[in-house]
């Protein structure tokens, strides 16, 4: 009896595992995998891609800032500036329609993949929410890439699973 309850576990607990993965889409490129639930939706343009529920799309497609974004950007790091007063100056930077952003740089850990974190809280001009942007730093090919996702400050990031190809 013992061993036909382990077993019906055992079967339970593989049918769910395979039913969790089947619920997933999965986007790779030569810079990132990154694996959603297929309830999202996946467009864009292109260098972005954008992920968001079906339900916010059908509701308001044209807004883009319903959304996250990932993109992958080369920083160009002059060597007279130095590589953490480039980082200063991306991280203070507005960039189009946005009206403030506080920003913080983070120095990772020797062995990580990355270099530098920035992590910023951003406002649109056009928007009252604010968003998070994370992004994340590493050296290739003798110049400095980064990867940027992009939220509503109320959106998990735990939904999005990601994983580099360095």
């Amino acid at each position: 009896m013992k061993k036909i309850i382990v077993l019906s576990f055992i079967i339970f607990c593989s049918c769910a595992s395979k039913k969790n993965t089947s619920n997933l889409k999965t986007i790779s490129n030569n810079h990132f995998e990154i694996t959603y639930p297929k309830s999202w939706v996946k467009f864009g343009a292109m260098g972005y891609v954008y992920l968001t529920p079906k339900t916010l799309r059908k509701a308001n497609p044209e807004d883009e800032l319903n959304n996250i974004s990932v993109s992958r950007n080369v920083l160009n790091v002059e060597k007279f500036i130095g590589l953490e007063n480039t980082l200063k100056e991306h991280a203070n930077t507005l960039r189009r329609n946005e009206s403030n952003k506080e920003s913080k740089i983070i120095k990772m850990e020797e062995n990580s993949k990355f270099v530098y974190k920035i992590e910023s809280l951003v406002e649109y001009k056009s928007e009252k929410n604010k968003y998070k942007r994370l992004e994340f730093f590493y050296i290739k090919n003798n110049r400095l890439d980064f990867i940027r996702f992009q939220m509503k400050y109320i959106i998990l990031v735990c939904i999005i699973m990601m994983r580099l190809k360095l």
